[in-house]
């Protein structure tokens, strides 16, 4: 990523780089185009709405959340980080 390459005084734990994930589920407006882009998960009623994962990265050692791009709701958290961190280097 190319904001640690230009900034070298950033803190490390024995000289690698402590991030942690988190995941969060958002409603996104419900149109045909987001329900094939990003999917749906029925709620208790049956109703499909549009909804989309909002993975979130975040350096623990410099307080620095990385903003990521939002995805599939049936991708998983995990698989959202490699993605996004490989798509990134």
């Amino acid at each position: 990523m190319k904001y640690y390459e230009l900034n070298s005084e950033l803190k490390k734990w024995n000289d690698f780089n402590i991030y942690s994930i988190d995941g969060s589920t958002i409603q996104v407006p419900n149109s045909d185009e987001n329900l094939e882009i990003f999917g749906t998960n029925p709620n208790q009623y049956k109703k499909d709405g549009a909804l989309a994962s909002v993975p979130v990265l975040y350096d623990v050692m410099n307080d620095i959340r990385i903003p990521l791009v939002i995805y599939h709701i049936q991708n998983s958290c995990i698989h959202l980080m490699s993605f996004s961190i490989n798509s990134q280097i």
